[in-house]
């Protein structure tokens, strides 16, 4: 992601974020509801941490093992 610019990078968020939401709504697993209600909170949850700049400059890396890329956006 580096020499990414910060407004490609937040689109490219987003567009993961539309493609997983869709993915994991509950309303398409109706078979395994329960899982994907938690995945959608989830991606949702991190959604909402990744295109928000002060949510997203309080996550520590070192508690979130997943966010360890935020440093570039």
């Amino acid at each position: 992601m580096t020499g990414m610019k910060a407004k490609e990078i937040k689109a490219e968020v987003r567009k993961s974020y539309r493609f997983l939401a869709m993915r994991w709504h509950p309303d398409k697993n109706r078979n395994n509801e329960k899982e994907a209600t938690n995945r959608f909170q989830e991606i949702l949850k991190a959604y909402e941490v990744l295109v928000d700049d002060e949510k997203r400059d309080s996550v520590s890396p070192e508690h979130h093992p997943g966010f360890e890329y935020l440093q570039y956006l």
